[in-house]
C-alpha cells in the first residue's frame, strides 16, 4: 500500500505540472498562431474586396463603350466585364464568410447592397444602350451610379485593414498602400469616365466636366504620392515592387495621363475618338495601378505567411518540451513497474483476453493472495460466465439471420413493386401521347368531311337529305369537338399547352359566346343573360381563346343541363388581402344539379355525373377536368357548388393583369345600357 500511494503521488504531482506549465505554454503559443491565421483571413478578405470594386470599377469601360456605340456592338464585352464583377464579389463575400470577425457580418450585408445597386446601375444603361445615340440624353448619370457603387465597396474593405492593423502592423503598412493603389485605379477610371457623356454626344466637354475631370485628376495625384512615399523605402529590396512602380509611373503617369490631356485638349472641329476607342487605349494603361496594389499585396502577405510560420516553429517547440518532459515522466514510471504495475499488467491482459473473445486457455495464476490475486481469482469467473453467454450469443446471431433473409426478401418484393409501378406509368405517358397524335390524325380526314358535309347543304335537297346533311354534319362538329377536348387534354397531360396573353375586351367575349350558344338555349325556350359589374376594366391582359374555351363549355353545360328556367353569365373584381384584383366569372343555371357526393369526381377526366347505358346526356367528361386546367394554368382556379334539382354555379377566379390602354369602368348610363344590350331571351 505504501508503495501504492508513494506511486500516486508522484504521478500526481508530475500530471498536474505538466499540465499546468503546458496548457500555459500551449495557449500562449496557439493565442499567437491564431492571431497569425485571423491575420492571414482578413489580409485575404481585404485582398478579395479590393479585386470586386477593380472589377467593378473595370466593368465601366465595356459600358462606357456600349453607351458610345450602337445597340449590340459592345455586348460580348460588357457581359463578360459583368460575370467578373459578379464573380469577384461573390468570393469576396465567400472570404468575408470565412474570415469569422464581428465586422464581417455587416460588411457581408453592405456588399449585398451594392450588389443591389450595381443591378439597378445595369439595367439603367441597359436601358440607355437600349436607345439610338441620338437619344442617350442621361449618360453622365447612368455612369456617375457606378461611383458610388465602388465607393461602397471600399468603404468594407476597410474593416479587414482595422482588424488587420491590431494583428498584423508590418503587413498593415503594406495593405494601406494596396489600399490606397485601389482608390487610385478607382479615380483613374472616373476621369476616363468624365468624357463619356461628351464623346456619346459628339461634342466638347462642358465646364463642369471639366472640373470634374480636373477634381479626378488631382485626387490621382495625390494618391500616387502617398503610394510612392510608402514603397520608396522598400524599392532596393523588393525586385517585384520595384518593377512595378517603375511601370505604374511610365505607363499611367506618363502614357496614360498624357492620352486623357490630349483627349481634353480636342478642338470643336477636331475629330474625337468613340466611348470604345477611348476604352481601348486607356484601360490598358490603368493595368500597372493593378499591378502595384498586387505588389504591395503581396508583400503583405509574406509578413502574415512569415508570422504563421514563426508561430507554427514556437509550437513545434513546444511540442518537444512536453515530449522530453513526458519521456521523463515514463522513466519514472518504468522504477515502479516491477513492484507494481507487473502484477497489473497480466491482470490486464487477462482482462484484453477476454474483451477479444478469446475464452478458450485460462486466466494467469497469481502466486499471492492479496488484492492482485483476488483480481485474478474474479477474471477466471468472469471467463467462466463469458462462456455462457456465448453460447446464448450464437442462439440470438441465428434468429438475427432469418430476420434478415425475411427483410431482404421483403425488400425484394417492394423493388418488385416499384419496378411494376415504374411500367404501368410508362404506359400510361405512351397512351396518352399515343392518344394525343391519332386525335390529330382523325382531325384532318374530319375536317375534309365536314367541309364536303357543308358543300352538300349548300346543294339542292330534298327536305329529307337536308335533314340527313345536318345530322351527319351536327354529328361530325361533336366528334370534332371530342377530338379536340382530347387534344388539349393530352397536351396539359404533357405540360406542352402555353397561354397567350394579349389585350382582350370581355364584354365582348361574352356577347361572343352567348351569341354562339343563343340558338340551343332558345330551343329549350331558356333565357341567356349577362351580368358584368362596373368595376370590371374595359380590356384586360389574358388569353381570349382559352377564356372563351372554358365559357363556351361551363355555359354549354348550363343549357345542356337546364330544362327550363335561365342561365346567367356574371363578372365582377374581387380584391384580395395581398391587394391584388380577381376576375370572377360565374356561370349560374336553374338546372337539375349535382348530388354532394358527385361534385368532386366531375372534374376527373373521362368521368360524368350520369354513367351506364340510362345515362341521359351525351359528352366525354373531359370538359370540366380541361377547364379546371386551364384555370390553373393561369394562376386561377374552377369552384362549383350544386344543389340537386334546384341548380349549379360554377365560379372561375383569376388574376386580373391590367392593361396599360385598358381605359375607365362604365358610367351609370353606359352599365344600364350594356346591361341590356346582352341580355337574350
Amino acid at each position: 500500500m505504501r508503495i501504492q500511494h508513494a506511486f500516486r503521488l508522484i504521478t500526481l504531482a508530475m500530471v498536474a505540472t505538466i499540465v499546468g506549465f503546458g496548457s500555459y505554454l500551449w495557449t500562449e503559443e496557439w493565442r499567437a498562431y491564431a492571431v497569425a491565421q485571423h491575420s492571414e483571413a482578413m489580409l485575404q478578405a481585404f485582398r478579395a474586396t479590393l479585386v470586386a470594386a477593380e472589377k467593378v470599377s473595370a466593368e465601366r469601360g465595356p459600358s462606357n463603350a456600349a453607351l458610345g456605340a450602337a445597340p449590340g456592338v459592345a455586348a460580348g464585352a460588357l457581359l463578360r466585364a459583368r460575370e467578373q464583377s459578379d464573380a469577384s464579389l461573390t468570393a469576396a463575400i465567400a472570404m468575408l464568410h470565412g474570415a469569422n470577425c464581428p465586422e464581417c457580418g455587416a460588411a457581408k450585408g453592405s456588399l449585398e447592397h451594392a450588389r443591389a445597386q450595381l443591378a439597378a446601375a445595369r439595367s439603367q444603361i441597359d436601358r440607355l444602350i437600349a436607345r439610338p445615340l441620338s437619344e442617350r440624353h442621361d449618360v453622365q448619370r447612368a455612369v456617375s451610379g457606378m461611383f458610388t457603387i465602388v465607393d461602397e465597396i471600399l468603404r468594407v474593405a476597410d474593416g479587414p485593414l482595422s482588424r488587420l492593423q491590431r494583428s498584423a502592423p508590418v503587413a498593415a503598412q503594406h495593405a494601406v498602400s494596396a489600399r490606397f493603389a485601389a482608390e487610385l485605379r478607382e479615380y483613374a477610371g472616373r476621369a476616363g469616365s468624365e468624357f463619356t457623356s461628351a464623346l456619346v454626344s459628339n461634342r466638347p466637354m462642358h465646364s463642369e466636366e471639366r472640373e470634374r475631370l480636373a477634381g479626378d485628376l488631382g485626387r490621382v495625384q495625390t494618391l500616387g504620392d502617398q503610394i510612392q512615399q510608402r514603397v520608396s523605402f522598400q524599392l532596393a529590396s523588393k525586385p517585384g515592387l520595384r518593377d512595378a512602380d517603375t511601370a505604374l509611373h511610365k505607363r499611367f503617369f506618363g502614357d496614360g495621363l498624357a492620352y486623357l490631356q490630349k483627349v481634353e485638349a480636342i478642338g470643336p472641329a477636331e475629330p474625337r475618338p468613340t466611348t470604345a476607342e477611348l476604352a481601348s487605349t486607356y484601360v490598358p494603361l490603368m493595368a500597372p495601378i493593378v499591378a502595384m496594389r498586387d505588389a504591395v499585396l503581396d508583400v503583405a502577405q509574406a509578413e502574415v505567411q512569415a508570422d504563421t510560420t514563426r508561430a507554427k516553429r514556437r509550437l513545434g517547440g513546444l511540442l518537444a518540451i512536453l515530449a522530453i518532459i513526458t519521456s521523463f515522466v515514463a522513466a519514472t514510471f518504468w522504477l515502479f513497474a516491477k513492484r507494481v504495475l507487473r502484477p497489473l499488467t497480466l491482470a490486464t491482459e487477462a482482462t484484453v483476453e477476454l474483451a477479444e473473445g478469446r475464452y478458450d486457455g485460462p486466466t494467469h495464476v497469481w502466486p499471492k493472495t492479496d488484492e492482485i490475486g483476488a483480481i485474478f481469482v474474479a477474471l477466471e469467473q468472469l471467463r467462466a460466465g463469458l462462456l455462457r453467454k456465448v453460447a446464448l450469443e450464437h442462439e440470438r446471431t441465428t434468429l438475427i439471420a432469418r430476420l434478415q433473409a425475411a427483410v431482404t426478401h421483403e425488400r425484394a418484393q417492394m423493388m418488385a413493386l416499384a419496378q411494376a409501378r415504374d411500367a404501368a406509368e410508362a404506359s400510361a405517358r405512351t397512351k396518352s401521347s399515343f392518344l394525343a397524335m391519332m386525335s390529330h390524325e382523325i382531325r384532318t380526314p374530319l375536317q375534309g368531311i365536314l367541309g364536303l358535309l357543308e358543300l352538300v347543304e349548300y346543294s339542292p335537297l330534298s327536305a329529307e337529305q337536308r335533314r340527313q346533311v345536318r345530322l351527319a354534319s351536327e354529328a361530325g362538329q361533336a366528334l370534332r369537338q371530342i377530338l379536340d377536348d382530347v387534344l388539349d387534354y393530352a397536351k396539359m397531360d404533357a405540360g406542352r399547352l402555353r397561354l397567350a396573353l394579349a389585350p382582350l375586351d370581355l364584354r365582348g367575349l361574352f356577347a361572343n359566346v352567348l351569341s354562339l350558344l343563343a340558338p340551343r338555349a332558345q330551343a329549350k325556350g331558356l333565357q341567356l343573360q349577362q351580368w358584368v359589374q362596373p368595376d370590371v376594366p374595359v380590356q384586360l391582359v389574358a388569353d381570349g381563346a382559352r377564356l372563351r374555351q372554358i365559357l363556351l363549355n361551363l355555359v354549354g353545360n348550363a343549357i345542356k343541363f337546364t330544362e327550363c328556367g335561365s342561365v346567367d353569365l356574371l363578372a365582377s373584381v374581387e380584391p384580395t388581402s395581398a391587394g391584388e384584383d380577381v376576375l370572377v366569372v360565374s356561370v349560374a343555371d336553374t338546372g337539375i344539379g349535382i348530388a354532394p357526393e358527385d361534385i368532386a369526381r366531375l372534374f376527373t377526366p373521362f368521368v360524368q355525373g350520369e354513367s351506364g347505358p340510362a345515362r341521359r346526356f351525351d359528352g366525354t367528361g373531359l370538359g370540366l377536368a380541361i377547364s379546371r386546367q386551364l384555370a390553373q394554368l393561369m394562376g386561377g382556379e374552377l369552384m362549383l357548388d350544386s344543389t340537386l334539382g334546384v341548380g349549379t354555379q360554377v365560379m372561375l377566379r383569376v388574376p386580373m393583369p391590367g392593361c396599360p390602354d385598358a381605359g375607365s369602368p362604365l358610367s351609370n348610363s353606359e352599365r344600364r345600357e350594356h346591361r341590356a344590350e346582352f341580355r337574350l331571351a
